[in-house]
């Protein structure tokens, strides 16, 4: 999971470069993005390109703490179940 804003100096790309090599040893692995920027269609298009679609989410124009909290929800493995912070 990452959050933050998709511009080019957060360095979302390389996420998605090493999340590739991830998925090489961990073939059930996901990664959930939340975020928005002028970076979004780019990162879309690489996911695309490089296959990454069944494991790779973007969520986007999530701007308030519950909507975040519930994404983290949704996406955490059970056994990873905690209270999240925010």
């Amino acid at each position: 999971m990452s959050v933050g804003r998709l511009i080019k100096r957060k360095g979302f790309n390389y996420l998605l470069k090493a999340f590739k090599e991830v998925i090489n040893e961990l073939p059930e692995a996901r990664l959930t993005i939340i975020g928005d920027g002028p970076e979004y269609e780019f990162l879309m298009d690489y996911i695309s390109e490089n296959s990454l679609s069944k494991h790779v989410s973007i969520f986007k124009n999530v701007s308030n703490a519950n909507g975040k909290r519930d994404i983290v929800r949704s996406t955490m493995p059970r056994t990873f179940e905690h209270p999240v912070p925010f």
